[in-house]
């Protein structure tokens, strides 16, 4: 687990929406990029990625491969 500064999430999120802007692509501003959710070392995405792949029964056996849990 990494911890991130509530500063560093609010910089990286107007610098990401300052890029679309410079880009004219604002008509679709991303909200921040974390909290972020890894398991085993690979990027599962924020929250709603986490539901989804729980949702379709791939959240046990990745957390059973990373060693997360021991059923």
């Amino acid at each position: 687990m990494y911890e991130v500064s509530e500063e560093f999430v609010v910089r990286m999120t107007l610098m990401r929406n300052l890029g679309r802007t410079l880009k004219r692509d604002d008509k679709t501003l991303v909200a921040p990029l974390f909290p972020v959710i890894f398991i085993g070392g690979k990027l599962v995405g924020r929250l709603d990625r986490l539901i989804a792949i729980h949702v379709t029964g791939k959240l046990i056996p990745m957390l059973k491969e990373a060693g997360g849990i021991w059923l």
